[in-house]
């Protein structure tokens, strides 16, 4: 008795290795070191290094303006660039997304639009 729960406890052990592996071992690269900088009239432009992407992969972005998210097209650029108004706080995170599989998120970087 006592060796087949033990037999079973290596069989779930083994199980629970298989399945982290799987979803944490998928390869995709993370996004980092998101730059942005603010142009003329609220131009905001974000960019990235890029970390390593497949020919197939592409960028998924969640653009935050203000506390309200949006998520636009799938991209394969390494910039994206939006408009916004003085004193907004526009923020942006990236993840690669390959063959419909979301990788990790960035950190998401923020920054206050001033002038006018």
């Amino acid at each position: 008795m006592l060796a087949a729960a033990a037999g079973l406890v290596t069989v779930l052990g083994i199980i629970a290795l298989v399945v982290l592996l799987r979803t944490v071992g998928d390869g995709i690269p993370v996004v980092t070191d998101i730059r942005a900088d603010v142009g003329d009239q609220g131009r905001v432009e974000f960019s990235w290094p890029d970390p390593g992407i497949a020919d197939d992969d592409r960028y998924q972005l969640t653009i935050t303006e203000d506390g309200i998210a949006s998520v636009p097209a799938l991209q394969a650029s390494t910039r994206f660039v939006v408009d916004a108004d003085p004193g907004d706080t526009v923020c942006l995170s990236v993840v690669v997304n390959r063959n419909g599989t979301a990788g990790a998120a960035s950190a998401e970087k923020c920054v206050d639009v001033t002038g006018g």
